[in-house]
């Protein structure tokens, strides 16, 4: 494989360093191939907890004091941006992680590369769905086939029906602002808990493969 195409994260990730059979899926040697995520994994956690308290804090202040403020949605924008830049870097690295993982266990490869695991949040349509199936593959090939994903399920719910409730309350004005706000900001907290706790779970699993003296 040519420089180009290793650097290229939409490309197949190449594998370097995969255990032999007689080690397989145990962590008595350490897969050195694997990227280190924690810092990325960190600052994703503190951005969500950070955008978790400014969207209740902007619903409790408009629905109980029937306030707007500007500079209070735009500051918690700019602070969801932020985290999602950080939050993509880490799903890119954890992803091209499965694929080694998923090699290492002879387990499928996912079907979603590492640049896709982020390009696929802006399509239109399949953004309705392939996060959530980038997400699963993560799961899948970190955990095994026998641990269940009903987490990615619960943070993609949430999310799902965060964005489609403040479509619906957007195209519709009619809708009582208070109930609008609330539903929404309920299904971003549940999406958050459930994330963060995703990012959690997959990063520390997948540091015990790249350093299992420390597990």
């Amino acid at each position: 494989m040519n420089d180009d195409e290793s650097s290229n994260p939409y490309s197949t990730p190449e594998t370097t360093n995969i255990l032999n059979d007689d080690v397989r899926e145990t962590l008595d040697h350490p897969v050195t191939s694997l990227v280190d995520t924690k810092t990325c994994a960190y600052l994703s956690i503190f951005g969500i907890i950070s955008s978790l308290i400014g969207d209740l804090y902007y619903s409790y202040v408009y629905i109980f004091n029937d306030l707007y403020s500007e500079q209070l949605e735009n500051t918690a924008a700019v602070f969801l941006y932020i985290t999602g830049f950080v939050f993509f870097f880490w799903s890119s690295k954890t992803m091209q992680n499965s694929w080694n993982l998923a090699r290492l266990k002879n387990l499928p490869t996912p079907s979603i590369t590492p640049g896709w695991s982020i390009a696929w949040y802006f399509i239109p349509i399949a953004s309705l769905w392939k996060p959530f199936e980038a997400m699963k593959e993560m799961w899948t090939a970190t955990f095994g086939q026998g641990k269940s994903a009903v987490l990615v399920a619960v943070w993609w719910t949430g999310w799902v029906g965060s964005s489609i409730t403040n479509f619906v309350y957007i195209m519709n004005e009619n809708l009582d602002d208070n109930l609008m706000v609330s539903i929404s900001s309920t299904f971003f907290l549940v999406s958050g808990l459930a994330l963060i706790k995703i990012i959690k779970s997959l990063t520390d699993r997948q540091q015990e493969y790249k350093n299992p003296s420390n597990s």
